[in-house]
């Protein structure tokens, strides 16, 4: 009798199937079996005696899935068709919520089928089965045979009413899943019709009957498929999986009882079974995805193995993570793909739209039947390809969804699928967000190391800078120690000769004169340190005036005290706009350059030419004939107190700010300075400056501050 169960949502129903001795119904059962257990993960119990090959009885559990919510699990018996097994047969048609009597289409057992249908009626009597309430069906079964009955003329001997009858060849499996529809239909009608008030309103009779043919579709689309099926043979020592084997062919019928009751026991075990098993399998699946994942901190190793895994476990054809965009425009990104080069959906713009439905998702969405109505946007293609879709959130905050697709004709997604694709993407969600952490934190050291070498060029540049200064700052004090010392000596013993020696007027001049010229060098090494320093400041400026080339250079003869020189000015210079103070200032530099450190025979030449071009520029060079600046010097002597001549024969006075100061005052005109080496030996430094001088920019800037 049926049994609901509202706490797990499970209808328990039981179908008999019941004729006469060799009329097919365990072969129905064996095809049923085969049909819609291909894979053998479930099994066909039947007790048997040990002679015969009629079966004691046969029990096939078979689950139908959800009708209207509920898990339909049916129980499939078969009868023995003997005679002396009467007492067999009442006790499994025993609380049968429908019936199926398999009759034979052979011309000589119209008698064998009539003597059956009679016994039928009296155990159904005695188990009080309503007829009226119990549907029975009634199926011609061996079609193929030779000079078989036909389906008119066992709708006659049988009174039947005409097309209510099924035609099988249960060998072969011809209308074996179609006979097997309807009583499950009309059984579940009936059921619902008796079940209580809250039942009856939880479950919607009018929709029952197509919610049983979606259910069934994928069997009957295996069935077509299904050539021919093994027969047994009537005497066959073999004995077949599931086989329990009775030595007494005269049992009572309280052992049939509990055989029975022992054999329901079983097969509920199996299934038991069989469902720990599978789950115990999807969990250590589970657990290898979770080590896999949890070893790589790899995007796209990851989704390939969570795709892969997922695939081989619940039989997806294709699988792929996607990613949705806006609601407006219904976009979606196509991460990876699992089994096909591209999302199927994700090649038309109504696919996209289903895409961009299951993303939208905040739970598991699942199509088992892409023939619904709600799935009619779904491109003919896909749905002629494709059975089910499902799509399962990942990450509902950046809208990654796992997308699986079910291989048609009979593909679909049950309950451990559901639960083991929710699982794998709850655990790829966990895996991604470890890898976006590690690569955000790879990429935060990565910017570190690159600060951190930045930083540590920058503190290098500084310490060189610092190191340099210092440097510098030695070479000022060295240079001008020993630059003022000199002259200081000469003062302090001019003054103590003159205080400690009596003297004739003549040497007292020449003392005094003494005194004079070292009090010149200190002054002029002294002013030499001044304008340095006020190159240096950030407010020094140009004053600029018109002088022309000849008083120019005329003036910075004068400072150098260098009145044998050639002189050559270019006749198109005219006139000069430039600070004659400042630059004076630098050719007089140049100028006691190569007087100090050349000799009295060779002549300095002092050149001003005009130089056209895109700039035109004034160039006004400083040539000698002296030894040429070795390369390693030729920056070196532009530093600050950086002095040129050899240390070890001595060199030239002087602290070493003169080519310094030139190449400064030059910048302020908007020009350079620089060092060349003459053709046949001998030293040019050429200054260089603009036709209308400016300043540079940086010092246009400060001074306007």
């Amino acid at each position: 009798m049926a049994q609901w169960n509202h706490q797990d949502k499970t209808l328990y129903a039981k179908l008999v199937y019941y004729g006469p001795a060799f009329g097919g119904k365990t072969t129905n059962l064996e095809a049923i079996h085969e049909i819609t257990d291909h894979d053998s993960t479930g099994s066909l119990l039947s007790v048997r005696t040990a002679q015969d090959r009629t079966l004691f009885f046969d029990l096939l559990p078979f689950e139908l899935g959800h009708i209207h919510g509920y898990k339909v699990a049916l129980k499939l018996y078969t009868v023995p068709g003997q005679v002396q097994y009467n007492a067999t047969r009442k006790v499994v048609l025993s609380g049968a919520d429908a019936v199926v009597f398999v009759a034979d289409s052979t011309r000589t057992r119209v008698k064998d089928n009539r003597d059956s249908l009679k016994d039928l009626a009296a155990n159904m009597e005695a188990n009080k089965l309503n007829p009226a309430h119990v549907p029975v069906l009634i199926q011609y079964n061996k079609q193929d045979v030779q000079n078989a009955m036909t389906a008119d003329e066992m709708e006659q001997a049988y009174g039947v009413r005409p097309g209510k009858g099924f035609p099988a060849v249960a060998t072969r499996g011809d209308g074996v899943m179609e006979t097997f529809l309807a009583a499950t239909k009309v059984m579940l009608r009936r059921l619902v019709e008796k079940a209580d008030s809250k039942t009856r309103e939880s479950i919607d009779s009018d929709s029952l009957a197509s919610q049983v043919d979606k259910a069934f579709e994928p069997y009957l689309s295996r069935a077509k498929a299904v050539q021919s099926l093994p027969s047994m043979p009537a005497t066959s020592g073999a004995e077949s999986a599931g086989a329990v084997v009775i030595a007494d062919g005269d049992l009572m019928e309280r052992a049939v009882q509990s055989s029975v009751a022992l054999g329901e026991q079983l097969a509920t075990e199996r299934q038991r079974t069989t469902r720990m098993e599978r789950e115990s399998r999807t969990y250590r699946q589970l657990g290898e995805l979770l080590r896999q994942t949890g070893a790589t901190f790899d995007y796209r190793g990851i989704v390939d193995q969570t795709l892969s895994m997922a695939s081989e476990v619940v039989g997806a054809a294709v699988i792929s993570l996607v990613k949705g965009g806006t609601d407006e425009d219904r976009a979606v990104a196509v991460h990876q793909v699992w089994g096909s080069a591209s999302d199927p959906l994700s090649l038309t713009v109504p696919g996209r739209h289903m895409l961009a439905r299951l993303v939208a998702g905040k739970a598991p969405m699942v199509f088992n039947d892409l023939s619904d109505e709600e799935c009619e946007s779904i491109p003919p293609g896909i749905r002629e390809q494709f059975r089910a879709i499902a799509g399962f959130p990942v990450d509902p905050v950046r809208g990654t969804t796992l997308v699986a697709y079910a291989p048609g004709p009979d593909g679909r997604f049950g309950e451990e699928d559901i639960r083991f694709l929710s699982t794998a993407a709850a655990h790829l969600a966990v895996g991604l967000e470890k890898a976006r952490l590690y690569q955000e934190l790879s990429s935060t050291r990565d910017r570190l190391e690159v600060l951190v070498q930045e930083r540590t060029e920058e503190l290098r540049l500084a310490y060189e800078e610092i190191r340099s200064r210092e440097q510098m700052k030695d070479r000022f004090l060295s240079n001008l120690s020993h630059e003022m010392r000199t002259p200081l000596t000469t003062v302090t013993s001019a003054a103590t000769f003159l205080r400690d020696y009596e003297s004739s007027a003549e040497a007292r001049r020449e003392m005094a004169d003494a005194v004079l010229d070292a009090c010149g060098l200190l002054n002029r090494h002294l002013e030499n340190l001044f304008r340095a320093v006020q190159l240096q400041s950030a407010g020094d400026t140009l004053d600029l005036d018109d002088t022309t080339p000849e008083n120019l250079l005329s003036e910075a003869v004068g400072l150098a005290g260098t009145p044998d020189l050639l002189v050559t000015i270019d006749e198109g210079v005219q006139q000069l706009r430039v600070d004659p103070r400042r630059l004076s200032r630098a050719l007089a530099n140049l100028l006691e350059n190569a007087k100090k450190f050349g000799n009295s025979e060779d002549k300095v030449e002092l050149n001003l030419e005009f130089c056209g071009g895109p700039t035109p520029s004034i160039v006004v060079s400083v040539l000698d004939r002296n030894d040429p600046i070795p390369d390693e010097d030729r920056e070196r002597i532009f530093l600050p107190f950086e002095q040129g001549g050899d240390p070890l024969t001595g060199k030239p006075a002087g602290i070493g700010l003169g080519l310094y100061e030139s190449r400064e005052i030059a910048e302020l005109h908007g020009g350079s300075l620089q060092y060349r080496e003459r053709n046949g030996g001998g030293n040019e430094f050429r200054l260089v400056f603009p036709v209308v001088a400016r300043m540079v920019e940086e010092r246009t800037e400060v001074a306007g501050a």
